[in-house]
């Protein structure tokens, strides 16, 4: 498995000259940034919100000498979407494949539909119109149109004008739950080691965006070629089609109807993808989306192997299960090395009230969270878990923590674990879902007042967790960092940090290859301070440094230094860049992920 290690000791370290992303936004405009960076190769990849009007931007920044230059921001690269009408007859499946081998000098994005049993990519444009019509809940191939010019990125477009009035000048979605995933090349998967750089992120457009970040070179990665910051291509949801009408193209500030907003898991897996009976190496990226209408969840695998020529594996929102958001997804394996089995296992909250054998009781129920495992093949279900929230917690509907994996010197996945919104500790089974001990493994000593925030650290068999980073939990209460150890069916208490009243865990913690915590906390609020903890392996605190503002997605680690951007943007980074040999001898040939799980 990937693992993101902190490369130094947060003492006495201080923090360079910072950056205001917003800097130059008007007065008006208030930018947010409510998910995790990704820091690699002397980049950092940020990803925000920008209101009224609901839009977002992923910006790359050189953190050589600080975080001061802006290399491109993918919000001004983005392809013109173009004004196709559709053709005057239905062109069929066949001719609707999306063209991968060249670009077209307009934007790719496609859709998946099931057919004949398994799943195909369709290109979302006009052409299309009279195959989605019906998928749309549009009257007319000309109201298909129109509203596939508008996810494209026209404006004011209608039936009586599918064209629309123009191009929306910016056409990147605000990226307010989905933390973008950075991979690059790779040993494993085949015609990997050469690939480019490439960032995968969801936004509230119900798009996947795949940004180019960095172009193959004989040394490493050029991140500021010309096409960098560019869109390659765009994946729409087949599940969200019959949602999109709901979207507020043209009405800055409305919620969306859809959403891909879970964080993508990409990793390199050895199955039989395309069903010849080989099993193969490929790379494999999972996401998750929500039909916020119905705060119903989807979940989708892409096989990226090539990043340019993207391969649908499947699509599905487990009509079994009924299930609501999901922060994203994790990729491991049983078996270990010698007989792999990968897995997708994804966490959701309940859409509706469940009773304690986890089936839907809208009368006598209470919201819950569900837990599943997927084939990754055909995102078949292999196990499901549920369990309602007691009657503190019976009306909380946010999702709970990502999953973790805690896995064995063999690779293979010892253990799935979670936290959930009433506080509790979730150890399950790889194989069966079962949970360890028969029920929590652990529990905060608040219960319910002290929901597990949206990130768990997993070092050999020690859980870090942080309470109180959502939104609902009491702002004055005094909430912990814990660290718990996992050994079969048991857990223990192995040190806890207390945090001053109101002071939240909003993102994942790390451990540095000391074995030390390094923890962002933070009241939450825009213009209140926030701290940098590092708390030693006994639960002494070793370091509290200042920050400018909450670290919301938490702190991510770069060869030698630590960086936090705060929620108003706000880049503050720790220590000095330095090389790192062991990670650069690596870097050509596999593939790097830098987002928010820490395996």
């Amino acid at each position: 498995m990937i693992r993101c290690c902190v490369l130094l000791l947060l003492v006495g370290l201080p923090a360079a000259a910072g950056l205001d992303l917003a800097a130059a936004s008007p007065a008006e405009v208030q930018e947010t940034v409510t998910t995790v960076p990704v820091a690699d190769d002397g980049l950092l990849y940020v990803g925000s919100s920008e209101f009224p009007d609901r839009v977002g931007h992923l910006r790359a920044l050189s953190l050589a000498g600080g975080p001061s230059v802006r290399l491109w921001d993918a919000a001004d690269r983005m392809p013109p979407p173009g004004a196709a009408l559709p053709p005057p007859a239905d062109p069929g499946l066949a001719a609707l494949a999306p063209q991968f081998d060249g670009p077209s000098g307009q934007r790719q994005v496609f859709t998946g539909l099931p057919v004949a049993g398994a799943f195909r990519l369709v290109a979302f444009e006009a052409r299309a119109a009279h195959q989605l019509a019906p998928l749309l809940g549009a009257a007319t191939p000309a109201a298909a149109a129109a509203l596939i010019n508008a996810v494209r990125g026209r404006s004011q477009t209608s039936a009586a004008n599918p064209a629309g009035s123009g191009d929306r000048p910016n056409r990147l979605g605000a990226i307010s739950r989905s933390s973008p995933a950075l991979a690059g090349g790779s040993l494993l998967a085949a015609g990997g080691r050469g690939r480019d750089q490439v960032l995968y992120v969801g936004a509230e457009d119900g798009l996947l965006h795949a940004i180019l970040a960095g172009r193959r070179t004989a040394d490493g990665y050029d991140h500021a070629a010309p096409e960098c910051g560019g869109e390659l291509w765009a994946y729409l949801p087949g599940s969200l089609l019959p949602y999109l009408s709901g979207q507020p193209f043209d009405r800055p500030g409305d919620a969306p109807a859809v959403h891909v907003d879970g964080a993508p898991a990409v990793d390199d897996l050895f199955f039989d993808s395309d069903g010849d009976g080989r099993r193969e190496w490929r790379t494999v990226l999972v996401g998750t989306a929500t039909i916020e209408r119905l705060n119903h969840g989807v979940i989708f695998a892409l096989d990226v192997t090539d990043p340019r020529a993207p391969r649908l594996l499947w699509e599905t929102t487990l009509p079994a299960l009924a299930p609501g958001r999901s922060r994203g997804a994790a990729l491991g394996w049983s078996g270990g090395w010698t007989d792999p089995a990968p897995r997708v296992y994804v966490t959701f909250a309940t859409t509706g009230r469940i009773d304690l054998a986890g089936s839907v009781d809208a009368g006598g129920g209470r919201h819950g969270v569900l837990a599943c495992a997927l084939d990754p093949a055909d995102g078949r279900l292999l196990w499901r878990f549920a369990s309602p929230y007691p009657e503190a917690a019976a009306d909380r509907v946010a999702p709970p923590s990502l999953p973790s994996l805690v896995t064995g010197t063999d690779g293979a996945t010892d253990a799935v674990v979670f936290g959930d919104l009433a506080g509790r500790l979730w150890v399950l089974d790889p194989v069966t879902g079962r949970a360890r001990g028969g029920g929590p493994l652990w529990q905060a000593p608040g219960g319910a007042r002290e929901p597990i925030g949206p990130g768990l650290a997993v070092r050999d068999r020690l859980v870090l967790l942080g309470t109180g980073g959502v939104d609902d939990s009491a702002v004055e209460y005094g909430y912990a960092v814990y660290a718990v150890e996992v050994t079969g069916d048991e857990a223990r208490l192995r040190w806890i940090q207390l945090l001053a009243p109101g002071e939240r865990l909003w993102g994942a913690p790390l451990f540095d290859r000391f074995g030390q915590a390094v923890v962002g906390v933070g009241r939450g609020p825009a213009g209140a301070a926030g701290r940098l903890l590092t708390v030693t392996e006994d639960g002494a605190l070793a370091a509290s440094v200042p920050l400018a503002g909450t670290p919301s997605g938490g702190p991510v680690a770069t060869s030698g230094a630590l960086v936090a951007v705060s929620l108003e943007g706000r880049v503050e980074m720790f220590g000095t860049l330095s090389p790192d040999p062991a990670e650069e001898a690596a870097s050509p040939g596999r593939v790097r992920v830098l987002s928010w799980r820490v395996r």
